[in-house]
């Protein structure tokens, strides 16, 4: 467990018999133009006038939100923050600054490190008569809670199977910037090798074990491995999985076997050597990646859907018992991305006649970095990205039209819009050659395409 932050904010909402009569250094701008102002007002309308803390308070959480606000921006000039902050340097609460003098706490909160605004807070015996110091508190806290550590993961031992390419290469390097100890799998070993160099340069350390995750054998000696070289392992991390594109009875069957042997005959070997490592430390965290689609059926992926249904299903079990068990320190999080750009596409199999293609893409360090938040603060469910909160939210509440809608925009653009192409098994049996990319390049594909497309019209009509 990380440490976490506790920031207490004690507020003086109205004076008391029990406060000190003494002034509040925080509440010297109360004498300022817009509170002598705010006064008169209430005073020509035949109002009470407001009272002086409550103006302070105002105007010192109005300040806080607007300093908080620079600073974020100056931090995150993407639009995806990625990299750590300290929550010191966001609020002056979160280093010891006192708001507001008074005898007994008002307000409570407790923000833990986390990456990417993972945090809890707990508000406690707030005055109903006070809703807009709420609203400020809140957004106070929102903007304060995206801060952890730059070294959150300095010195845990991380297993990542299927580190070669897409989310698991992006996790490595991620991790390895923070000074995590690495063990790399994955059945292209080169590409390993030169993943493993790369964490290196980062900061990390890394240690390369070539395996078939559908081989309980193999990941049996992954686990070993780990253990042997580190002493334990902190975070496991099943992110190896293939597709199968096209119509159901249109894929042989012995692929749709080898698929489900991967992606839910790995993600369970995986799972059994990393849960049975974490009893006997004590502790530990497991992450599996399943798929929006798991929540959220999609056409002609059907065995694909099938096996991240099945790791759903899994992690919730699991789950139950640990909780059963009271074993508190062993977490198990399954993270739900919506479609990304990465290789997957190009590594699918695919009877569908067609070249593999999707649209509204996420980009894959948003996923990317849910994940590397998963190992500081682990969730039990994660939907990663708008998209996939709204599909799951639309499918719960609407199943039949959200299903309906989600058919014919998937059948449109893999069956209607995209181009021929030949069959292939991909790398459901052998590894397909590659550099090992983190992007799959889809997206600009598709951009280029739909540009060609444009020009093509307007020289019809010319």
């Amino acid at each position: 467990m990380r440490p976490e932050i506790d920031i207490v904010a004690r507020m003086r909402i109205r004076p008391t018999a029990r406060t000190s009569a003494k002034p509040c250094r925080a509440l010297k701008h109360t004498n300022s133009q817009p509170a002598v102002a705010k006064r008169d007002r209430a005073s020509e309308a035949g109002e009470p006038a407001p009272d002086d803390h409550d103006i302070g308070l105002h105007l010192l959480i109005g300040r806080c939100i607007k300093e908080c606000n620079g600073r974020m921006q100056a931090l995150f000039p993407r639009s995806s923050p990625q990299r750590f902050l300290q929550a010191e340097r966001l609020c002056p609460a979160a280093h010891g600054s006192p708001v507001v003098r008074d005898q007994e706490p008002i307000r409570t909160v407790n923000v833990a490190r986390s990456q990417r605004c993972n945090m809890q807070a707990r508000v406690s015996d707030v005055k109903s008569s006070n809703p807009i110091l709420l609203c400020a508190a809140l957004l106070l806290l929102a903007l304060s809670g995206c801060a952890i550590s730059p070294r959150a993961n300095q010195d845990k031992v991380v297993v990542i199977a299927g580190a070669s390419s897409g989310f698991g290469k992006g996790v490595a390097l991620e991790l390895a910037g923070q000074g995590a100890k690495l063990v790399l799998a994955a059945r292209r070993t080169e590409l390993l090798e030169q993943l493993a160099a790369e964490c290196e340069q980062r900061g990390g350390k890394a240690v390369v074990v070539t395996t078939d995750v559908s081989d309980e054998a193999q990941v049996r000696r992954l686990a070993e491995t780990a253990v042997e070289q580190f002493g334990s392992i902190d975070v496991w991390i099943n992110m190896a999985g293939v597709g199968a594109i096209g119509r159901f009875e249109e894929i042989p069957l012995a692929d749709h076997h080898r698929l489900l042997d991967i992606n839910v005959g790995g993600v369970v070997n995986g799972s059994y050597y990393a849960l049975k490592q974490f009893r006997e430390q004590g502790a530990g965290t497991l992450i599996n990646i399943a798929s929006v689609a798991g929540r959220v059926p999609f056409p002609y992926y059907s065995s694909y859907v099938a096996s991240k249904h099945a790791l759903i299903g899994l992690g919730a079990a699991i789950n139950q018992e640990l909780r059963l068990n009271g074993e508190k320190n062993i977490r198990v999080s399954t993270i739900s991305p919506f479609a990304a750009d990465t290789p997957w596409f190009d590594h699918a199999a695919n009877y569908s006649g067609h070249k593999a293609r999707q649209i509204m893409l996420d980009p894959p360090e948003k996923v990317i970095d849910s994940i590397v938040a998963a190992t500081v603060r682990p969730k039990p469910d994660i939907n990663v990205g708008y998209k996939a909160k709204a599909s799951v939210a639309s499918h719960r509440i609407a199943q039949q039209l959200t299903r309906r809608m989600v058919g014919n925009v998937n059948h449109k653009v893999l069956m209607e819009d995209a181009a021929p192409a030949p069959q292939t098994a991909g790398a459901l049996y052998e590894p397909v050659p590659g550099r090992g990319a983190v992007d799959g390049g889809m997206r600009k594909r598709l951009a280029e395409g739909d540009l060609r497309k444009v020009e093509d019209l307007q020289a019809q009509d010319q």
